[in-house]
Protein backbone atom coordinates (compact mmCIF):
# COMPACT_ATOMS: atom_id res chain seq x y z
CA UNK A 1 0.00 0.00 0.00
CA UNK A 2 0.69 3.97 -0.80
CA UNK A 3 1.50 6.31 1.91
CA UNK A 4 -1.86 7.86 1.28
CA UNK A 5 -3.99 4.60 1.71
CA UNK A 6 -2.38 3.64 4.83
CA UNK A 7 -3.00 7.31 5.84
CA UNK A 8 -6.27 6.90 5.25
CA UNK A 9 -6.79 3.45 6.36
CA UNK A 10 -5.51 4.74 10.06
CA UNK A 11 -7.54 7.97 9.90
CA UNK A 12 -10.40 5.58 9.14
CA UNK A 13 -9.63 3.24 12.52
CA UNK A 14 -9.02 6.47 14.88
CA UNK A 15 -11.97 7.86 13.14
CA UNK A 16 -14.37 4.89 14.12
CA UNK A 17 -12.93 4.72 17.94
CA UNK A 18 -13.86 8.35 17.76
CA UNK A 19 -17.36 7.46 16.80
CA UNK A 20 -17.21 4.64 19.23
CA UNK A 21 -16.32 6.85 21.97
CA UNK A 22 -19.17 9.29 21.50
CA UNK A 23 -21.93 7.25 20.88
CA UNK A 24 -21.08 4.39 23.55
CA UNK A 25 -23.04 6.29 26.55
CA UNK A 26 -26.16 6.89 23.53
CA UNK A 27 -25.96 3.17 23.24
CA UNK A 28 -26.34 2.03 27.05
CA UNK A 29 -29.52 4.41 27.22
CA UNK A 30 -31.12 3.68 24.62
CA UNK A 31 -30.41 0.02 24.64
CA UNK A 32 -31.41 -0.05 28.07
CA UNK A 33 -33.66 2.58 28.83
CA UNK A 34 -35.66 3.42 25.44
CA UNK A 35 -34.85 6.79 26.32
CA UNK A 36 -34.15 8.82 22.98
CA UNK A 37 -32.27 11.44 24.78
CA UNK A 38 -32.04 14.50 22.55
CA UNK A 39 -29.48 16.30 25.33
CA UNK A 40 -26.78 13.30 24.81
CA UNK A 41 -24.54 15.98 22.90
CA UNK A 42 -25.01 18.24 24.95
CA UNK A 43 -23.80 16.27 27.83
CA UNK A 44 -20.67 15.84 25.36
CA UNK A 45 -20.41 19.50 25.47
CA UNK A 46 -20.83 19.46 29.34
CA UNK A 47 -17.63 17.18 29.62
CA UNK A 48 -15.89 19.40 27.28
CA UNK A 49 -16.41 22.59 29.26
CA UNK A 50 -15.48 20.31 31.94
CA UNK A 51 -11.81 20.47 30.40
CA UNK A 52 -12.23 23.79 29.45
CA UNK A 53 -12.84 25.33 33.05
CA UNK A 54 -9.82 23.11 34.66
CA UNK A 55 -7.69 24.73 31.72
CA UNK A 56 -8.22 28.07 33.06
CA UNK A 57 -7.90 27.13 36.54
CA UNK A 58 -4.65 26.16 35.71
CA UNK A 59 -4.64 23.15 35.44
CA UNK A 60 -3.82 20.42 32.62
CA UNK A 61 -6.10 18.36 30.34
CA UNK A 62 -5.99 15.11 32.52
CA UNK A 63 -7.48 16.93 35.70
CA UNK A 64 -10.34 17.95 33.05
CA UNK A 65 -10.61 14.01 31.63
CA UNK A 66 -10.78 13.19 35.35
CA UNK A 67 -13.87 15.06 36.52
CA UNK A 68 -15.76 15.38 33.27
CA UNK A 69 -17.24 11.70 33.86
CA UNK A 70 -17.61 12.38 37.72
CA UNK A 71 -19.54 15.74 36.91
CA UNK A 72 -21.37 14.78 34.10
CA UNK A 73 -22.26 11.99 35.47
CA UNK A 74 -23.89 13.46 38.68
CA UNK A 75 -25.78 15.88 36.33
CA UNK A 76 -27.31 12.71 34.50
CA UNK A 77 -28.18 11.39 37.61
CA UNK A 78 -30.09 14.15 38.83
CA UNK A 79 -31.68 14.76 35.62
CA UNK A 80 -33.03 10.92 35.54
CA UNK A 81 -34.10 11.68 39.69
CA UNK A 82 -36.22 14.83 38.29
CA UNK A 83 -37.61 14.76 34.98
CA UNK A 84 -36.45 11.30 33.02
CA UNK A 85 -37.92 8.81 34.91
CA UNK A 86 -41.51 10.48 34.81
CA UNK A 87 -41.87 9.97 31.13
CA UNK A 88 -40.53 6.22 30.68
CA UNK A 89 -44.11 5.10 28.96
CA UNK A 90 -43.95 8.27 26.99
CA UNK A 91 -41.45 8.25 24.31
CA UNK A 92 -42.49 11.46 22.40
CA UNK A 93 -42.77 13.28 25.92
CA UNK A 94 -39.41 12.10 26.49
CA UNK A 95 -37.83 13.32 22.86
CA UNK A 96 -39.59 17.06 23.43
CA UNK A 97 -38.08 17.18 27.12
CA UNK A 98 -34.18 16.07 26.90
CA UNK A 99 -34.38 18.42 23.69
CA UNK A 100 -35.45 21.46 25.72
CA UNK A 101 -32.92 20.11 28.59
CA UNK A 102 -30.87 20.56 25.41
CA UNK A 103 -31.43 24.05 24.70
CA UNK A 104 -31.08 25.23 28.60
CA UNK A 105 -27.64 23.47 28.59
CA UNK A 106 -26.49 25.69 25.41
CA UNK A 107 -28.02 28.80 26.85
CA UNK A 108 -26.58 28.40 30.15
CA UNK A 109 -23.04 27.63 28.27
CA UNK A 110 -23.87 30.93 26.22
CA UNK A 111 -23.93 32.43 29.87
CA UNK A 112 -21.34 31.75 31.23
CA UNK A 113 -18.60 31.04 28.36
CA UNK A 114 -20.00 33.40 25.72
CA UNK A 115 -21.14 31.72 22.09
CA UNK A 116 -17.28 32.24 20.81
CA UNK A 117 -14.86 29.24 20.64
CA UNK A 118 -12.73 27.69 23.14
CA UNK A 119 -9.30 26.22 22.96
CA UNK A 120 -7.87 23.80 24.72
CA UNK A 121 -4.07 22.84 24.48
CA UNK A 122 -3.27 18.98 22.78
CA UNK A 123 -1.69 17.38 26.43
CA UNK A 124 0.41 14.85 23.87
CA UNK A 125 2.23 17.12 21.44
CA UNK A 126 3.70 15.40 18.60
CA UNK A 127 3.79 11.74 16.22
CA UNK A 128 4.85 8.54 16.17
CA UNK A 129 6.39 6.40 13.88
CA UNK A 130 3.58 3.88 11.75
CA UNK A 131 3.99 1.69 9.53
CA UNK A 132 6.62 4.42 7.64
CA UNK A 133 4.11 7.17 8.58
CA UNK A 134 4.42 9.84 11.12
CA UNK A 135 0.52 9.95 13.14
CA UNK A 136 -0.35 11.89 16.29
CA UNK A 137 0.79 10.88 19.39
CA UNK A 138 -2.86 11.28 20.53
CA UNK A 139 -5.22 10.15 18.07
CA UNK A 140 -3.37 7.10 19.12
CA UNK A 141 -3.82 7.26 23.03
CA UNK A 142 -7.32 8.04 21.88
CA UNK A 143 -7.20 4.79 20.22
CA UNK A 144 -5.96 3.03 23.16
CA UNK A 145 -8.30 5.03 25.70
CA UNK A 146 -11.27 3.14 23.60
CA UNK A 147 -10.18 0.08 23.19
CA UNK A 148 -9.66 0.03 27.32
CA UNK A 149 -13.24 1.41 27.72
CA UNK A 150 -14.96 -1.55 25.47
CA UNK A 151 -13.27 -4.23 27.11
CA UNK A 152 -14.22 -2.69 30.72
CA UNK A 153 -17.77 -2.10 29.22
CA UNK A 154 -17.73 -6.18 28.23
CA UNK A 155 -16.46 -7.49 31.28
CA UNK A 156 -19.21 -5.47 32.93
CA UNK A 157 -21.96 -6.31 31.46
CA UNK A 158 -20.96 -9.60 31.11
CA UNK A 159 -19.72 -10.68 33.92
CA UNK A 160 -20.99 -8.09 36.97
CA UNK A 161 -24.10 -8.26 38.75
CA UNK A 162 -25.58 -5.21 37.97
CA UNK A 163 -24.20 -5.84 34.11
CA UNK A 164 -26.33 -9.13 33.90
CA UNK A 165 -29.52 -7.52 35.70
CA UNK A 166 -29.08 -4.16 32.66
CA UNK A 167 -28.84 -7.48 29.87
CA UNK A 168 -31.82 -9.20 31.67
CA UNK A 169 -33.85 -5.61 31.20
CA UNK A 170 -32.73 -4.68 27.55
CA UNK A 171 -34.27 -8.57 27.06
CA UNK A 172 -37.65 -7.94 28.81
CA UNK A 173 -38.53 -5.23 31.29
CA UNK A 174 -41.74 -6.33 32.48
CA UNK A 175 -40.20 -10.16 33.06
CA UNK A 176 -37.43 -8.36 34.53
CA UNK A 177 -39.69 -6.51 37.22
CA UNK A 178 -41.52 -9.40 37.93
CA UNK A 179 -38.38 -11.46 38.85
CA UNK A 180 -38.04 -8.86 41.42
CA UNK A 181 -34.76 -6.84 39.48
CA UNK A 182 -35.07 -2.94 40.89
CA UNK A 183 -35.62 -1.68 37.07
CA UNK A 184 -35.72 2.28 38.96
CA UNK A 185 -32.67 1.82 40.49
CA UNK A 186 -30.80 0.05 37.33
CA UNK A 187 -32.05 2.91 35.29
CA UNK A 188 -31.20 5.23 37.53
CA UNK A 189 -27.56 4.55 37.49
CA UNK A 190 -27.15 3.48 34.04
CA UNK A 191 -28.62 6.66 32.63
CA UNK A 192 -25.75 8.08 34.91
CA UNK A 193 -23.21 5.87 33.51
CA UNK A 194 -24.10 6.70 29.89
CA UNK A 195 -23.90 10.70 31.02
CA UNK A 196 -20.43 9.80 32.69
CA UNK A 197 -19.33 8.54 29.46
CA UNK A 198 -20.47 11.21 27.23
CA UNK A 199 -18.92 13.71 29.42
CA UNK A 200 -15.13 11.64 29.29
CA UNK A 201 -15.74 11.81 25.50
CA UNK A 202 -16.46 15.46 25.14
CA UNK A 203 -12.95 16.04 27.34
CA UNK A 204 -11.04 13.51 25.31
CA UNK A 205 -11.79 14.93 22.43
CA UNK A 206 -11.34 18.55 23.20
CA UNK A 207 -7.61 19.28 21.33
CA UNK A 208 -9.56 17.61 18.18
CA UNK A 209 -12.93 19.48 17.83
CA UNK A 210 -14.08 23.09 18.09
CA UNK A 211 -15.60 24.07 21.35
CA UNK A 212 -18.62 25.69 21.34
CA UNK A 213 -22.06 25.77 22.66
CA UNK A 214 -23.43 24.26 19.31
CA UNK A 215 -20.63 21.21 19.40
CA UNK A 216 -23.62 19.01 20.43
CA UNK A 217 -25.56 18.39 17.16
CA UNK A 218 -23.09 17.34 15.00
CA UNK A 219 -22.18 14.84 17.79
CA UNK A 220 -25.68 13.44 18.41
CA UNK A 221 -26.73 13.47 14.85
CA UNK A 222 -23.05 10.68 14.61
CA UNK A 223 -24.12 9.03 17.49
CA UNK A 224 -27.71 7.95 16.72
CA UNK A 225 -26.49 6.95 13.34
CA UNK A 226 -23.57 4.61 14.61
CA UNK A 227 -26.19 3.43 17.02
CA UNK A 228 -28.72 3.23 14.83
CA UNK A 229 -26.96 1.04 12.01
CA UNK A 230 -25.34 -1.16 14.45
CA UNK A 231 -28.26 -2.61 16.21
CA UNK A 232 -29.05 -0.92 19.92
CA UNK A 233 -28.36 -3.16 22.66
CA UNK A 234 -25.10 -4.77 21.34
CA UNK A 235 -21.38 -3.33 21.82
CA UNK A 236 -20.34 -5.25 18.96
CA UNK A 237 -23.10 -3.78 16.73
CA UNK A 238 -21.87 -0.82 18.03
CA UNK A 239 -17.88 -1.56 16.75
CA UNK A 240 -19.80 -2.26 13.42
CA UNK A 241 -21.80 0.79 13.22
CA UNK A 242 -18.41 2.89 14.06
CA UNK A 243 -15.99 1.06 11.52
CA UNK A 244 -19.15 1.36 8.32
CA UNK A 245 -19.55 5.03 8.72
CA UNK A 246 -15.84 5.65 9.12
CA UNK A 247 -14.83 3.23 6.25
CA UNK A 248 -16.74 4.51 3.87
CA UNK A 249 -15.92 8.33 5.03
CA UNK A 250 -13.00 7.98 4.36
CA UNK A 251 -12.85 5.83 1.27
CA UNK A 252 -15.62 8.04 -0.67
CA UNK A 253 -13.39 10.85 0.46
CA UNK A 254 -10.93 9.10 -2.47
CA UNK A 255 -12.96 10.29 -4.66
CA UNK A 256 -15.40 13.41 -3.95
CA UNK A 257 -15.35 16.35 -1.10
CA UNK A 258 -15.89 15.60 2.18
CA UNK A 259 -18.93 16.68 2.60
CA UNK A 260 -20.09 14.74 -0.14
CA UNK A 261 -18.88 11.68 1.23
CA UNK A 262 -20.81 12.59 3.96
CA UNK A 263 -24.06 12.72 2.31
CA UNK A 264 -23.72 9.32 1.09
CA UNK A 265 -22.82 8.04 4.31
CA UNK A 266 -26.35 8.75 5.07
CA UNK A 267 -28.00 7.65 2.37
CA UNK A 268 -26.18 4.15 2.57
CA UNK A 269 -27.35 4.86 6.09
CA UNK A 270 -31.01 4.94 4.79
CA UNK A 271 -30.69 2.37 2.51
CA UNK A 272 -29.00 -0.09 5.16
CA UNK A 273 -31.93 0.81 7.64
CA UNK A 274 -34.54 0.11 5.05
CA UNK A 275 -33.26 -3.52 4.61
CA UNK A 276 -32.22 -4.40 7.87
CA UNK A 277 -34.39 -2.03 10.64
CA UNK A 278 -32.82 -3.57 13.74
CA UNK A 279 -29.21 -2.75 12.30
CA UNK A 280 -26.06 -4.82 11.27
CA UNK A 281 -26.21 -6.84 14.78
CA UNK A 282 -29.89 -6.08 16.36
CA UNK A 283 -32.34 -8.53 17.10
CA UNK A 284 -34.75 -9.23 14.43
CA UNK A 285 -37.70 -6.99 15.11
CA UNK A 286 -41.44 -8.98 14.44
Amino acid sequence: MDEITIIQFVNAISYSMILILGAIGLSIIFGLMGVINMAHGELFMLGAYTAVIAQKLGMNLWIGILFSPIFVGIVGLALEVSIIRRFYTRPFVTLVATWGISIIFRQLIKMLFGPGHQIIRNPLAGSLDLFGIAYPKYRLLIMLITGIILIFLFVFFHKTPFGLKCRAIIQNRDMSTALGINVGDIDRWTFSIGAALAGMAGAIMTPLITINPEMGLPFLSQSFLVVILGGVGSLFGLIGGAVLVSCCRFFLSFFFRLTTAQIFVFLMAIILIRIRPQGLFGKKIA
